[in-house]
């Protein structure tokens, strides 16, 4: 006797009485002996299964069956070992998948609250030395976060990473981008010998702000702002305003932010505001719980996207995220609101970019000097390249400056 294709053990025919038993030495659907298909031969296993129903008994029979069969050669034989080997296999690698899935489960546990504990001990403020400072004023070295890596960071956008690797603009722009000296608090005025920095004078009990020459209503846009930690006082917010926000207050208070008409960031409370006459603050950056605050740096970045109707700062080439939404369809003036006396602050334009696509030559320029790296780059290693000194100057920005 032989098994059928579905591996069942066929007897006699039972349409002609020629056919002792089922046989297959051809590897054929039809029995060699009388041609029949197998569902007109008995079926020989169908008792023994039901009387011995379990994995071990039908394990026995299938053993049995190869062992009584491997003496001749037969196609049936491949087949009839075939699901004894994936009988054992699968088991196998099933209670192999169990263990190895319960050692995997622990150590994801484990290996989770070590990626927690990780970004517990990234996140937060940097100052400039790269610490994070706690209220209590308890303090250790943190690294700063690196944006994209851990859950919960942000991700400096391409078209950001791109403007950022250009040359800054000429000096003659960034006083065309400059502060206002028309349009400013009277506490206020801008130095003449250096048009992109601005003092305010010791006025007791006032809060002042000066708004930018340029308002912006498309494109994407970076400002480097320089201000001393030890020239902010109680109250020092940077952010954007339309015409129609006021530029001085009697008192000390957040005056960006605290009226539909500006969108302010308080750099020594941490929050950014938004008409907050109505409604509080948030917590900036996102990342900070209640017992952190984030030491601001001497120099920062502001990020105008008015293409995407946002604004967001960038600390120590850390993207912090976006501060404020909703600027899009309006026209908004970088503005800064102090209070501490004498105090000076710096703001320089470091280029935009027009919401169009980019042209391919300035992408392929960019994913070169992606693979060559920024501190290469600055030691002259394109040389290495063997490129034309035309394609190696426009690598290096040389075509605009």
């Amino acid at each position: 006797m032989s098994r059928d294709i579905h591996q069942l053990l066929r007897g006699p025919c039972l349409a002609c009485t020629e056919c002792p038993a089922f046989i297959c030495l051809s590897g054929l659907v039809l029995c060699d002996y009388c041609g029949c298909p197998p569902a007109r031969h008995q079926r020989e296993e169908e008792e023994e299964d039901i009387s011995n129903n379990s994995p071990l008994c039908r394990l026995q029979t299938r053993a049995t069956c190869l062992s009584s069969t491997s003496s001749q050669p037969s196609v049936s034989s491949p087949a009839t070992s075939a699901p004894l080997r994936r009988s054992v296999g699968a088991g196998g690698r099933s209670r192999r998948d169990r263990r190895e899935r319960r050692e995997a489960g622990g150590q994801e546990k484990s290996g989770g609250g070590a990626v927690h504990s990780t970004r517990r001990h990234n996140m937060g403020g940097v100052n400039s030395r790269g610490n994070r400072h706690s209220r209590d004023g308890g303090s250790g070295p943190r690294a700063p976060p690196k944006g994209g890596v851990t859950p919960g960071e942000n991700k400096m956008p391409p078209r950001l990473e791109l403007l950022l690797d250009m040359p800054t603009v000429h000096r003659d722009t960034q006083v065309k981008h400059a502060w206002n000296s028309e349009d400013r608090s009277l506490n206020i005025f801008v130095k003449d010998d250096d048009k992109l920095t601005f003092h305010r004078h010791p006025v007791a009990q006032s809060t002042d702000c000066i708004r930018a020459k340029v308002g912006y209503e498309r494109g994407l846009h970076v400002f480097e702002l320089s201000w001393s930690t030890r020239q902010r006082g109680t109250h020092a917010v940077v952010g954007v305003a339309t015409q129609e926000a006021p530029l001085h207050s009697v008192g000390y208070q957040s005056l960006i932010g605290n009226n539909e008409h500006s969108w302010g960031w308080d750099l020594g409370r941490n929050k950014v505001y938004h008409d907050s006459k109505n409604q509080s603050g948030e917590t900036y950056p996102r990342q900070l719980t209640q017992d952190e605050t984030f030491v601001v740096p001497d120099k920062f970045l502001i990020v105008l996207d008015m293409d995407e109707g946002t604004m967001s700062f960038v600390v120590e080439g850390q993207y912090l995220g976006v501060a404020h939404r909703g600027l899009r369809g309006k026209k908004v003036y970088p503005i800064v609101s102090a209070v501490w006396g004498h105090c000076e602050i710096t703001m320089k334009y470091l280029g935009g970019l027009d919401p169009e696509p980019l042209p391919l030559m300035d992408l392929c320029r960019r994913v070169i000097r992606q693979q060559v790296g920024r501190p290469n780059i600055d030691q002259g290693k394109l040389d290495d390249l063997n490129l034309p000194k035309a394609i190696r100057d426009y690598l290096e920005y040389k075509d605009r400056r």
